[in-house]
Order: structure tokens, then C-alpha cells, then sequence
């Protein structure tokens, strides 16, 4: 009764969810990326990027690049297929699935290089894996979980 409660009160939390395109680079094209000047990069006032994230680990230098929440409301129904909701499920498997994700994923690289040129910086060509799309669907809370009964 206690855990239903709890799965009651949780699924009554609004969220707003973010769709990221990540991607990784190595040698010349790691050492592009970690020039950049930053390692977050808020964004404001743009249709569909809220946010550019620089990593390093592993020999890898990454790039996350965070939609805004209507971008990833307007294509709600698209997951990437790499995902735990493709594992769970043969819907986010399908053709049609990967079709959207193909489009998403290039929308939001195209959009991503595009701010960061409009910046000054320029990005390698080609990644060395990704990019891969991840659909973060409760990123950001938009209520409270209060104490359960």
C-alpha cells in the first residue's frame, strides 16, 4: 500500500523533458572540442537549444547538446533507439521511430553547430561516435513530492 502511494504521488509530478544529441571525439577533433571555452553553455532565447555541455573522460571529449523543453514536447513520441525505453519496448525499435529520431538528432546537431559558429567556434566535422539521441523526459521537475499518508 505504502509503494502504491509513493507511485501514486510520483506520477502526479510534472516535469519538463529535454532531448540531448551526445557526441564524442578523439585526436584532432578532441582537441577542437576542448578548446572550447566552456564546459556549460546556457543558452537563452533560442527555438531549439537551451544548453551545450563539454566533457572530457576516457580519452574522449564529448558534446551534449540540450534541447529546449517545447522542442522536446513537440516531438514527444521520439526516442532514441539506443535507449532503455527501446529495450523495454519494439514500438521505439521500429523503422518509422528511427526515421524520427534520424530527423531530431540532425535538427539538433545542425541547430547545435550552428549557435556555436554563430559563436565563433567551429566543431569538427565528424564525430568520432554519435551522435545518439536521449530523451530525458522527467529532466526537470515542475512540482513537489510531499510526505506520503
Amino acid at each position: 500500500p505504502a509503494l502504491k502511494s509513493l507511485v501514486g504521488e510520483l506520477q502526479e509530478v510534472r516535469s519538463s523533458p529535454v532531448m540531448v544529441a551526445m557526441l564524442a571525439y578523439q585526436g584532432a577533433s578532441a582537441e577542437i572540442v576542448d578548446s572550447l571555452p566552456f564546459d556549460v553553455l546556457d543558452v537563452s532565447h533560442h527555438e531549439m537549444i537551451s544548453r551545450v555541455v563539454r566533457n572530457r573522460v576516457g580519452g574522449f571529449s564529448s558534446l551534449a547538446i540540450h534541447s529546449t523543453h517545447d522542442f522536446a514536447h513537440k516531438y514527444e513520441e521520439v526516442y532514441g533507439s539506443t535507449s532503455a525505453a527501446a529495450r523495454l519496448s519494439e514500438r521505439w525499435k521500429s523503422e518509422d521511430n528511427k526515421e524520427k529520431e534520424k530527423m531530431v538528432l540532425e535538427q539538433l546537431c545542425k541547430s547545435g553547430e550552428s549557435l556555436l559558429k554563430d559563436l565563433g567556434y567551429q566543431l569538427p566535422e565528424q564525430a568520432s561516435f554519435g551522435p545518439i539521441l536521449h530523451r530525458w523526459g522527467s529532466a526537470f521537475c515542475a512540482g513537489e513530492v510531499t510526505q506520503p499518508s
